[in-house]
C-alpha cells in the first residue's frame, strides 16, 4: 500500500503535536546516498529545541505541499534552508512551524 506525502504529512503533524514518534518509509532520491528509497526513518518530535545545522528534519514542501526530509543547510530572516543531498538547490526559506521533527534513525535492509 501506498501512502502519498500529502498523508504522510498529515501522520507527522498529528504525531509532533502529540510528541510522538513516528516511523516511516522514505520515498525518492533526493537525500540519496544518505538515505535510500524505502528506507525506514524514525522521525522524532521538533520540540521546543532550535535544530542544528546538518540535521535531517521533517517539514511541509513549501511548494508541493506534502512531506518531505530534507538537510538544514542555512537560517535566513525568512526561514531556515533545507536541502536534499542529491538536488542542486535548497528549497527557498522554510518557516519553522512548518518543521515537525528530526530524522532520529535510519534502518535500511530489514
Amino acid at each position: 500500500m501506498s501512502v502519498s506525502s500529502r498523508d504522510q504529512l498529515g501522520l507527522v503533524q498529528a504525531c509532533a503535536a502529540r510528541g510522538a514518534p513516528l516511523r516511516l518509509p522514505a520515498r525518492g532520491y533526493s537525500m540519496h546516498p544518505f538515505i535510500r528509497d524505502r528506507d525506514v526513518l524514525t522521525i522524532e518530535p521538533l520540540g521546543p529545541a532550535t535544530p542544528r545545522l546538518g540535521e535531517i528534519l521533517a517539514f511541509r514542501h513549501p511548494v508541493q505541499g506534502g512531506l518531505a526530509i530534507h538537510r538544514l543547510v542555512g537560517r535566513t530572516a525568512a526561514g531556515w534552508l533545507l536541502k536534499g543531498d542529491n538536488c542542486e538547490a535548497a528549497e527557498g526559506a522554510v518557516t519553522p512551524d512548518a518543521v515537525y521533527g528530526r530524522i532520529t534513525r535510519i534502518d535500511r535492509g530489514g
